[in-house]
């Protein structure tokens, strides 16, 4: 998951089976995420993508 259009290309052009956009929901809820983020607002994004199991969690960096 990326902001970066040109990024999301190539993740498809490798074989993922998934690229989305940052505040896109993922295909399935996630386990965690490590958000790499100049500004807060994809926080909330991200937590909503979070599934709810037992040590979900989001790690920001």
């Amino acid at each position: 998951m990326t902001r970066n259009a040109a990024a999301r290309e190539l993740a498809l052009a490798l074989g993922t089976d998934s690229a989305r956009g940052a505040a896109d929901a993922p295909p399935e809820p996630l386990d965690s995420a490590i958000l790499f983020a100049p500004v807060g607002e994809l926080v909330p994004p991200a937590l909503r993508a979070l599934g709810r199991f037992d040590g979900a969690a989001v790690l920001l960096a």
